[in-house]
């Protein structure tokens, strides 16, 4: 049985990949893996990979594999088969936990960006805003600050009865570097949602003892957004 030209199959793997890569994109699933401020990283890849699949067509290389060289090769398409087949491991409220309870977070805030008035508030900017009534004045967080944020429901320990967590995740490279960011919420009627429901919740801030707390005005339950990351 003859094997197929190493051309023949250097330019398959390189679409295959390709392909992949898009398919990582156009899906949304991309962002299981890669942070937003990495994506480039995807995008180039994708563009590059289809161009030099594009030019190995016209190498016109009729050079045969060995069977050794062809399993070699073929070995390429194992990662591409891993990430298609096993689920992803989501980073929900369980993740949250495990990553506060190792102190990724408070090693974490000593990097709080520099505060800028007008700028977008969010889950990091309230959560160091909690630590430091300086870096909340710099940003005009006080008591009374209405905020509209969506995050997944989470109830980590000590969380008092009729009242829960809303979480989102921040990503600096790849999903592996998540710091999960929390915002307790007060919520205005005595309902409670179970973990890792998506919810969209507009409210004021109000400091109570060593955090600032959501009390909430309006919940909405809602689907994970495409981008779950920060």
């Amino acid at each position: 049985m003859s094997t197929p030209s190493a051309g023949a199959v250097r330019t398959t793997l390189l679409f295959v990949w390709a392909a992949f890569l898009g398919w990582l994109l156009v899906s949304g699933k991309v962002y299981r893996y890669i942070g937003p401020r990495t994506m480039w990283v995807v995008i180039f890849g994708a563009v590059m990979l289809l161009l030099a699949a594009l030019m190995q067509i016209g190498s016109g290389s009729t050079e045969r594999l060995s069977q050794k060289e062809l399993l070699g090769l073929s070995s390429f398409i194992a990662p591409i088969a891993i990430l298609v087949l096993v689920p992803a491991a989501g980073l929900g409220s369980e993740a949250a936990s495990r990553k506060s309870s190792g102190g990724l977070v408070s090693a974490a805030s000593r990097f709080a960006p520099i505060p800028q008035s007008g700028g977008d508030v969010s889950f990091p900017e309230i959560s160091y805003a909690s630590d430091s009534q300086e870096y909340g004045a710099a940003l005009g967080i006080v008591d009374g600050y209405e905020v509209k944020l969506t995050g997944f429901v989470a109830h980590p320990d000590g969380t008092p009865d009729g009242t829960f967590a809303l979480t989102r995740f921040e990503t600096f490279c790849c999903a592996a570097d998540a710091i999960p960011y929390s915002v307790a919420v007060d919520p205005s009627i005595t309902e409670d949602y179970p973990d890792d429901t998506w919810l969209t919740v507009s409210g004021s801030l109000a400091r109570r003892t060593d955090e600032f707390v959501l009390e909430a005005e309006r919940i909405t339950e809602v689907k994970e957004p495409k981008n779950p990351y920060i």
